[in-house]
């Protein structure tokens, strides 16, 4: 199979062993798994030589990380210039966001594109884009399945009583 051109081959998939075998009940649209894994059998057949081949894989399907909605995190405007805008470090919300598993990764985002994306993340520390509030879009990785969650967290900028 290696030194034949893939073009010379299709490929069919079938939920048992005899549906392939019997070149019947393809799988043609995307489907709802019914376990995880679920196996796959898959015919190959050769349009050179009308041979046919068998193999199967197991599709497996994990669950997106499991995730809170955050608390807003609430940072008072403490610097020399009292305007709104603070230095906030995100990574306060980890813990929260994640529950503390361990095995889920969190960046946080400008926009829900970047964030779905896993693009442009905020660098720490953070200044805050709007005041008195600010909406940034969290991403939470597992870090042993690839999957992904998202969220958004309020940022909400106090300024100090005047004395």
């Amino acid at each position: 199979v290696a030194n034949i051109p893939f073009s010379n081959f299709t490929f069919s998939y079938h939920y048992s062993e005899a549906e392939a075998r019997n070149n019947s009940n393809e799988i043609t649209a995307p489907i709802p798994n019914t376990s995880s894994p679920q196996p796959i059998y898959v015919r190959i057949d050769d349009a050179d030589s009308n041979c046919f081949a068998y193999t199967t894989f197991n599709l497996i399907v994990n669950p997106l990380p499991n995730i809170a909605n955050p608390s807003s995190l609430e940072i008072c405007d403490t610097d020399d210039s009292p305007d709104g805008f603070a230095v906030v470090d995100l990574t306060e919300k980890d813990a929260e966001i994640t529950n503390g598993q361990s095995n889920l990764v969190v960046s946080y985002h400008y926009t829900a594109i970047d964030a779905d994306a896993g693009i442009n993340p905020i660098t720490s520390p953070y200044i805050n884009a709007a005041t008195p509030t600010s909406t940034v879009y969290v991403r939470v990785v597992n870090s042993q399945t690839g999957c992904v969650n998202t969220t958004t967290l309020a940022v909400n900028i106090t300024g100090i009583p005047a004395s």
